[in-house]
């Protein structure tokens, strides 16, 4: 498989692995076929790590990842224990950090993502259209539109979407709250469109999420 990580490339093979940060463009791309685990969770799980390499970039995104790791990894899929999870990627950040090498980095090309990110991981939750993005930034809405699908390959909308139903299923897996305090809690402002958003990005509705998780315990 090939990575690549803020343009840099990688190849993996068996036991690579590559540890991406907050805010660093990256695509997966495999020519004929591979298998792989993809683990994308929040920095505030491994909250100690993420205040020590703040604002830093590693100069290397790959490390080597010992099949014991691997095979807890697998077992997270059906054990949803946070605590569990914490240790968990504690010890990967772990493994990823002793050989690490970091540089403090923000270039001027990547200022406006980088500002676009952190806008919209502290808003996601309240008002966070492109307009409003377009007075904190001072850049025009269509301008910050095509800007960002073109440094990440997704939409804005679509994206700030992603982020709201990656809290929901925080919160539904952890809290017994109804669904409607938590598509509120979220950004939606409709339960409607908070079920429909839900099931196109996830393959299930909220409450059928909730139900598998109740089966899996």
């Amino acid at each position: 498989m090939l990575v690549t990580v803020d343009k840099k490339q990688y190849t993996l093979t068996p036991k690579n692995a590559i540890l991406v940060f907050p805010n660093q463009p990256h695509s997966l791309y495999t020519e004929a076929h591979s298998r792989h685990i993809l683990c994308i969770f929040s920095k505030k799980i491994v909250n100690t790590f993420s205040v020590v390499t703040e604002n830093k970039i590693p100069l290397s995104a790959e490390f080597d990842i010992d099949s014991f790791y691997i095979k807890k990894l697998f077992e997270l899929a059906n054990d949803h224990s946070l605590v569990k999870s914490k240790g968990l990627l504690y010890s990967i950040c772990a493994e990823f950090n002793k050989n690490a090498s970091y540089v403090k980095q923000i270039s001027k090309s990547e200022t406006l993502l980088r500002d676009i990110f952190d806008f919209a991981e502290k808003n996601y939750k309240t008002e966070c259209t492109l307009d409003v993005l377009s007075k904190h930034t001072a850049y025009n809405v269509v301008y910050l539109s095509k800007y960002f699908k073109q440094r990440t390959g997704i939409n804005y909308t679509d994206y700030i979407n992603k982020l709201r139903i990656n809290e929901a299923m925080h919160l539904i897996s952890t809290t017994d709250e109804k669904m409607v305090n938590i598509a509120l809690r979220c950004g939606f402002n409709t339960i409607r469109n908070f079920n429909r958003k839900f099931k196109e990005i996830t393959g299930q509705t909220p409450k059928g999420y909730r139900a598998e998780l109740q089966h899996a315990t």
